[in-house]
């Protein structure tokens, strides 16, 4: 937003990786973290909370965690795709003066990039070796809990997390790697479907005409 003079909409952004490098790395690095791909903090974090929700024997809310993981690793591949690869789709003026943020905003950036990669060794899990010291280290305030999974069935769990991870960034790049402007083309073919999402099932209009109207 900062690079391109307060730009907010992606679909009028991409080929952004050469004008602002440092952004593309860490964007990147935090894209492949919060989808779950294995060795970066979010793999850990969500098969812990993947895991813990299919012991406690509750299999409908692990299946809708399941889903939201393999929505967020779509969203989030989109948005990678749609900001930094291709070609630029907005206004020319914006592409000739896009630049890379201050390093008072890209240093935060790598501290989070770096924070994604290796924080999640703080939690390992005992299924892959580990003893889950950060876990031990919130015990005294929020409970210490044991799973009673075996580690066959929480390898099989580990494996569907890293599959809805990879379904949905491979399913991302299918469709917005070969064609940016995917999302017209779905609009065309069910707009009643596209405005509802696009103005958020419309909540902020009847917010704004009813509470702050009034």
């Amino acid at each position: 937003i900062h690079g391109l003079h307060e730009e907010q909409d992606i679909r009028r952004m991409g080929a952004l990786r050469s004008r602002m490098p440092v952004t593309w790395a860490t964007f990147l690095v935090g894209t492949i973290a919060i989808a779950g791909i294995p060795g970066f903090a979010g793999f850990f974090s969500k098969d812990e909370i993947l895991a813990a929700t299919y012991d406690q024997g509750a299999i409908g809310l692990w299946v809708m965690g399941v889903a939201a993981a393999t929505m967020t690793a779509f969203y989030m591949t989109r948005l990678l795709v749609l900001t930094f690869y291709g070609e630029f789709r907005g206004d020319h003026h914006k592409w000739e003066h896009a630049h890379e943020s201050p390093v008072s905003m890209t240093s935060v950036l790598c501290v989070l990039a770096l924070l994604s990669i290796v924080g999640g060794y703080a939690g390992v899990p005992a299924v892959l070796g580990g003893g889950n010291h950060f876990g031990h280290y919130l015990a005294p305030v929020v409970g210490h809990h044991e799973l009673h999974l075996s580690h066959s069935t929480e390898l099989v769990l580990m494996a569907i997390s890293i599959g809805a991870a990879v379904l949905g960034i491979g399913t991302a790049l299918l469709i917005y790697g070969r064609s940016p402007r995917a999302d017209e083309a779905f609009a065309a073919r069910a707009a009643g479907v596209h405005d509802l999402l696009s103005n958020a099932y419309y909540v902020d209009r009847t917010y704004d005409r009813t509470i702050v109207a009034g």
